[in-house]
């Protein structure tokens, strides 16, 4: 109901685009839904479409975001393979890239050429995206929210997108944890052995209380046949293991065999094909709650980047890790404090990324988002942001960079 309200909004006071946007408009709103990433992939320079017109009303694109969220909502509609059901709860994992990309693009440049109100993604999207396989689409969705932050301030602070992600936020933040450094992630083109090990392994605890047991149907007399075994006594998933009362953890010591055999122990059904990291989450989601799922799908995912010629997906996690911190800072003191408390090599490893030359140039720029986060922060008067700022070469929130 809200978010139809917010498009009602953006449809009063239209006025008349640029020739070249009202071009571009007139293609995505009369086009089939399911050619959207292609009109915008035809436009040569999407930026330049944008960065001829002064900054005017929204209600011109309200159309064009409305359709963007239909193409996305029958995408899902034909894609329930890709479903992954935690608690009761079915999460979606799309398995586009490109069109998405494309799409986030497009409303990236709305927003920052707009006055605009409410969201251009709905929270479903949004959560939808940042289960993405694709580093590069989680990227460029969190670009999305990090855009809107920027550009609308508190008017968006409060949207449900940022207060009820703010734990998936966190766990972005966290990224590869403490081996190896934020530097080396970023320039060496493949992690030492050691290093290997330590990313391509996962252990996580997580409490989950053992359910009572079930009943069985009763018979045609209306006597009870039996007695289900409860949760406690059922199989157990070969990677979960219990380790006291209602506590279990998660351990995989080589992800990426995990992934293969996840694969390999598939039965081949017609459709699309279901990508062997998400079978591998089909087949643990049905045993950990939902407060595990997300750090566990990440690190998973994160996995299949180590090798020397991933290196372009492993940035673009690095990237996406840095804006996520950046939305935190630009959203929540708290939040942001917190990953700090809980994470002090990353205070000790940002300093560097701002004075090594091999510093790839786009992770650069994204760590001067998080930077500009934190100058304009509540953060940045607390002792510990003043302290990070300080040994970055920041000496004041209101200092120059």
């Amino acid at each position: 109901m809200a978010r139809n309200k917010a498009f009602a909004f953006l449809h009063k006071k239209a006025k008349e685009p640029p020739p070249q946007q009202k071009e571009l408009i007139a293609k995505l709103t009369t086009c089939k839904l399911e050619d959207i990433p292609k009109v915008i992939k035809e436009v040569e320079d999407l930026q330049a479409v944008f960065t001829t017109s002064v900054k005017g009303d929204y209600s011109n694109w309200g159309d064009v975001v409305q359709r963007c969220e239909s193409f996305f909502a029958d995408y899902r509609e034909k894609n329930k393979c890709f479903e992954v059901e935690n608690e009761g709860q079915k999460h979606f994992i799309p398995a586009l890239e490109e069109e998405a990309v494309l799409i986030f693009r497009l409303l990236t440049c709305i927003i920052e050429t707009s006055k605009l109100k409410g969201a251009v993604l709905s929270i479903e999207s949004i959560r939808w995206f940042l289960n993405s396989a694709s580093s590069q689409v989680v990227y460029h969705v969190l670009n999305v929210i990090h855009c809107q932050l920027v550009c609308q301030k508190s008017s968006y602070r409060a949207t449900p997108d940022v207060t009820s992600l703010k734990d998936v936020f966190l766990s972005l933040s966290g990224g590869w944890g403490s081996s190896p450094s934020l530097l080396e992630s970023c320039t060496k083109e493949s992690f030492s052995n050691e290093d290997i090990s330590v990313l391509n392994s996962l252990r996580l605890e997580f409490f989950k209380e053992a359910e009572a047991p079930a009943k069985d149907p009763k018979d045609k007399d209306g006597k009870e046949k039996g007695v289900v075994k409860s949760a406690k006594d059922a199989e157990m998933h070969p990677y979960i293991s219990k380790t006291g009362k209602d506590m279990y953890q998660v351990e995989i010591g080589d992800i990426q065999a995990a992934i293969k055999t996840a694969a390999e122990d598939a039965t081949p059904e017609g459709g699309p094909v279901v990508p062997p990291a998400v079978l591998l989450l089909q087949s643990l989601a049905k045993h950990v709650p939902a407060a595990t799922l997300y750090s566990l799908w990440l690190r998973v995912r994160m996995a299949g980047t180590l090798g020397a010629d991933q290196k372009d997906q492993r940035l673009w996690w690095i990237r996406s890790r840095l804006l996520a911190l950046s939305i935190l800072a630009l959203s929540s003191t708290d939040y942001i404090s917190l990953f700090f408390h809980y994470n002090p090599y990353f205070q000790a490893d940002l300093p560097h990324l701002f004075q090594s030359d091999a510093v790839p140039q786009e992770v650069l720029t994204s760590g001067l988002y998080l930077l500009a986060s934190l100058v304009n922060s509540d953060h940045a008067r607390e002792t510990q942001g003043s302290e990070l700022l300080a040994s970055i070469g920041v000496h004041s929130p209101q200092g120059s960079l």
